[in-house]
């Protein structure tokens, strides 16, 4: 509602940390329901453990579900599932659906549930979102309720949570469905302006634009990013003349061009991601997907593993409460120097100690896969 270009503007999908918290509160609540909060508290990541300890799961109906992908048709005023865990993957549409993805729904009696978390700085009231708003709309005329309370559980830095809710009632929900079908006509406008070549409506705003997959294509960022960037080679050469004053627009203008850097070197790994091999470099170098996951050490089967082998010394040397290949081949490295060790090499007994440990279940990958340069093969 507050940017109709962004409706029409190509994106930039992006992979973000609260799309990870997102996951692992999705995750708690399907478990809470099956084994006890206690026990899914267990389970969750300690990063997002306040999180999920603050999630208030009373308030959240029998049989709700996470992460809902719903469709609303605003000529037959028909809602619909579309899928659950999509990841914003969205099946095709009738031209005349609108959708969204709720964080969590659920039903209670004649009344539509619906949660979105947030995190970091505040966002609207609850009630005045139209994200909240257009999900209390598609969730209602989904199942058939005639009113809907929402929430928005914001995730504060230090992991807690805290509720801003809000309820609608029919005719609440009925003004919902009128003013969206107004936003789609300015869309449509905005659509047949844009596809001649003009400049849609652009309403641009931090609020707005922070976490938008428009900005990259943007014209009024990529317009403000030209002459920001020659601004700031001016301020580098003045940076001690600089008052508080013109230092907070300059720290303004440079959150600006960074979130701008992001959002391209995203679509161009993107773009890498889709040619087979990657992009060759003037480098030399190759910009492509590459598996860069690492082992990590379970400690306490390491340790027996070690005891086994080479006795409790050395493994004291190369555990504490846990480990890494680093510190055993720390500990190895001393061992080579007793009587027991003489006459060995490092590199096998490392080799044989880490497949021990392997074998005994004491090593798991962690998978990372991501686009950077490499060296071509």
């Amino acid at each position: 509602m507050a940017c109709p270009a962004s409706c029409i503007l190509p994106r930039v999908q992006t992979e973000t940390e609260y799309s990870e918290a997102g996951s692992a509160v999705a995750d708690f609540i399907a478990e809470a329901r099956t084994v006890g909060r206690d026990k899914a508290l267990e389970r969750v990541d300690e990063e997002h453990r306040p999180f999920c300890e603050a999630i208030d799961l009373d308030a959240i109906p029998a049989g709700a579900e996470s992460e809902v992908a719903l469709a609303w048709d605003y000529r037959t005023e028909v809602g619909r599932v579309l899928g659950r865990k999509l990841s914003r993957q969205y099946p095709p549409t009738a031209p005349t659906e609108l959708k969204g993805t709720a964080d969590r729904i659920g039903v209670d009696g004649a009344t539509v549930v619906v949660e979105d978390d947030k995190t970091g700085l505040k966002y609207r009231p609850a009630r005045e979102s139209w994200q909240l708003r257009a999900l209390a709309l598609y969730g209602a005329r989904t199942v058939g309720a005639s009113g809907a309370r929402v929430a928005m559980a914001y995730r504060r830095d230090d992991g807690n949570a805290y509720y801003d809710r809000a309820e609608f009632d029919a005719l609440d929900l009925a003004d919902f469905a009128s003013e969206l079908r107004q936003l789609v006509g300015r869309i449509d406008r905005d659509a047949r302006i844009f596809k001649a070549g003009g400049v849609p409506d652009l309403r641009p705003s931090e609020d707005t634009c922070r976490f938008c997959e428009c900005v990259v294509y943007c014209p009024a960022h990529t317009a403000l990013a030209r002459s920001m960037l020659s601004d700031l080679c001016v301020v580098h050469d003045h940076l001690d003349a600089l008052t508080a004053e013109q230092a907070a627009d300059v720290w303004e203008r440079v959150k600006m061009v960074r979130k701008l850097v992001l959002a391209v070197e995203e679509g161009v790994r993107q773009v890498a991601r889709a040619i087979p091999g990657g992009i060759r470099l003037p480098s030399g170098k190759v910009l492509r997907e590459t598996d860069t996951s690492r082992e990590e050490v379970d400690a306490v089967i390491a340790g027996r593993v070690i005891v086994r082998l080479f006795g409790e010394k050395v493994a004291n040397a190369a555990i504490t409460t846990s480990t890494s290949k680093e510190g055993i081949e720390r500990a190895l490295r001393e061992y080579l120097k007793t009587d027991q060790g003489q006459g060995r090499k490092l590199a096998p007994v490392k080799r044989d100690t880490l497949e021990a440990i392997r074998s005994a279940g004491g090593l798991q990958r962690t998978p990372s896969i991501g686009v950077r340069e490499v060296k071509d093969r």
